[in-house]
């Protein structure tokens, strides 16, 4: 849909339906408000991001203390993600990631003191897309592939030794290491890129994350509520003449194993 996202990245008001917010003018004072209205949990959350970025701390000050100020209740972020894509994948995943920091920095010039806007990543750890996460583009029409066996989830993949050889002379690719889970490596390759930035790295397939949202997952499955969200949008994007592209399931969420990622059976739901 090109021209429908070009309609609506000008400020369509006819788009405005499928946007919880008009774009580009954004009722940034508004948003605060919003967002103020809904609790976290600030210090579990504090204490999974320490663990998964605990490689980078001692190292990256402008990191530890984006993570220590989202225990304040005057810090939000401003969050971005993409696959983890072998080298970091297509330019548009750095391009994201500086645009969070840009924004996060803008808004927190505009907000002034207390509020604070930190960057966030999130690592689409599991994802089970490998058509997605295995190649990289070099150059003009100069794609490499790494044929390395993937199963559940990219993120959980341990790297094997499958990468072409001209990847030797990549620079990033030292971070690959046969061995080594998919996610750490494209963690570690995108820190050594935005270390100083304060872009804080935070990945879904952790427990204690999961358990924060267990009651995004009760109502999911008791109330179906992705599935009614999916069937306003497609009303409102076939009101503008679009046909939508994806069809969401009655539940939209999947169990995971290293072995698979499947959305559940009816009677697995209860």
């Amino acid at each position: 849909m090109p021209k429908l996202w070009a309609r609506y990245v000008a400020g369509d008001p006819a788009l405005y339906p499928l946007g919880a917010w008009p774009w580009p003018q954004v009722p940034w004072s508004a948003v605060l408000r919003h967002r103020s209205a809904f609790p976290t949990p600030r210090l579990a959350l504090v204490e999974a991001l320490q663990r998964q970025n605990e490689p980078f701390l001692a190292a990256d000050q402008v990191l530890r203390q984006a993570i220590e100020a989202l225990k304040e209740p005057t810090t939000f972020t401003v969050t971005t993600g993409q696959q983890l894509g072998w080298l970091t994948g297509p330019l548009y995943t750095l391009i994201k990631a500086a645009h969070a920091v840009q924004l996060a920095r803008q808004l927190t010039a505009l907000l002034g003191p207390p509020y604070r806007v930190v960057p966030v990543f999130w690592l689409a750890s599991e994802d089970h897309d490998a058509a997605e996460v295995r190649t990289v583009e070099v150059g003009w029409g100069r794609l490499l592939r790494y044929e390395g066996l993937f199963a559940g989830p990219v993120g959980r993949h341990r790297i094997q030794a499958a990468f072409p050889p001209e990847a030797e002379s990549l620079a990033l690719q030292r971070y690959w290491e046969g061995g080594q889970l998919w996610e750490r490596a494209f963690r570690a390759a995108m820190q050594a890129l935005f270390a100083g930035t304060g872009l804080v790295w935070c990945s879904g397939d952790d427990p204690a994350l999961k358990a924060l949202a267990s009651p995004l997952w009760i109502a999911e499955i008791q109330h179906k509520r992705t599935y009614q969200a999916h069937a306003i949008a497609v009303s409102s994007l076939r009101a503008l003449g679009e046909e939508p592209s994806l069809r969401a399931q009655p539940v939209n969420l999947f169990w995971l194993s290293d072995e698979e990622r499947r959305y559940p059976k009816p009677e697995e739901l209860g």
